[in-house]
């Protein structure tokens, strides 16, 4: 239902009945997704891929910054210990040496594929809404 230029979905209820719109950042519903996909993550795996102890966190092989529209894609997502992270953004070039070594040399094409094809909605917050839903869809059916 649209009220003027608001949505019920951009509104919230306070208690004593007023509507008010919502006005938080897409980093919001970005820190929000991330969170979902870390805890998702930590579901699928349980070791690191590079030296196999308990997992930490999904490192993104292409960085968010530079790869936004591979934010989500399980490609682009390497299940690693806190050691092997730090070492990676530490300058450590071994660590994505044993990824490119494990996962081989299609799935890293396939991966620059991905990544050449763009996602001009990943900025929006109405992407990062659903992809919230999407996880959340995911992590408890």
């Amino acid at each position: 239902m649209v009220i003027g230029q608001l949505t019920l979905t951009k509104m919230t209820q306070k208690k004593s009945g007023h509507l008010k719109k919502t006005n938080k950042p897409v980093s919001y519903y970005s820190k929000q997704a991330d969170k979902l996909l870390q805890e998702l993550g930590r579901l699928r795996y349980d070791k690191c891929e590079v030296c196999g102890q308990p997992m930490s966190c999904l490192h993104h092989y292409y960085p968010k910054s530079s790869a936004g529209n591979l934010r989500y894609n399980w490609l682009n997502l390497i299940p690693i210990c806190q050691s092997c992270h730090f070492k990676h953004h530490n300058g450590n070039p071994d660590i994505h040496n044993r990824v490119n070594s494990v996962r081989g040399e299609a799935w890293l094409k396939e991966l620059q594929e991905a990544k050449r094809t763009p996602n001009y909605e990943c900025n929006k917050k109405s992407y990062y809404q659903a992809k919230i839903e999407e996880l959340k869809k995911e992590l408890y059916e």
